[in-house]
């Protein structure tokens, strides 16, 4: 969100550079970063697979990928009464994943280099293989 660009620019500084901008388009112009981060993303988007392409061409070295840990999330959702109807699943998150799940996910293409636990999501630095 442009709330949390702002916070990260006003906590970082000059630091780093703080961008918010579609991956597909960056990857189709060639752009490359040493590190790529899609947080809360791919549990939302169709065909999830895809992207990881695109991530491969947009990263010069790392990656740090995160989605929601299931079933947790939608427990602890159900705990707090959010999305009762649907027994606590957001209804926009279309990919579910576990960790053992997320982790076979982003291996398949990547180097897992380190998977800390960050209840309730499933985190993931890793780096090209190519």
């Amino acid at each position: 969100s442009a709330a949390a660009v702002d916070d990260a620019r006003r906590r970082l500084g000059a630091r780093a550079t703080i961008e918010r901008r579609d991956a597909r388009e960056l990857a189709e112009l060639g752009e490359t970063f040493e590190l790529v981060m899609m947080l809360e993303v791919l549990e939302h988007i169709p065909e999830p697979a895809r992207m990881l392409p695109v991530l491969e061409r947009l990263a010069a070295r790392h990656l740090l990928l995160s989605v929601p840990w299931e079933p947790f999330f939608r427990g602890l959702n159900l705990l707090r009464g959010k999305h009762v109807r649907a027994l606590g699943n957001d209804p926009e998150h279309i990919n579910h994943w576990g960790r053992r799940g997320f982790l076979d996910f982003v291996g398949a293409r990547f180097r897992v280099l380190e998977a800390p636990c960050v209840f309730p999501w499933v985190m993931v630095l890793c780096e090209r293989t190519g």
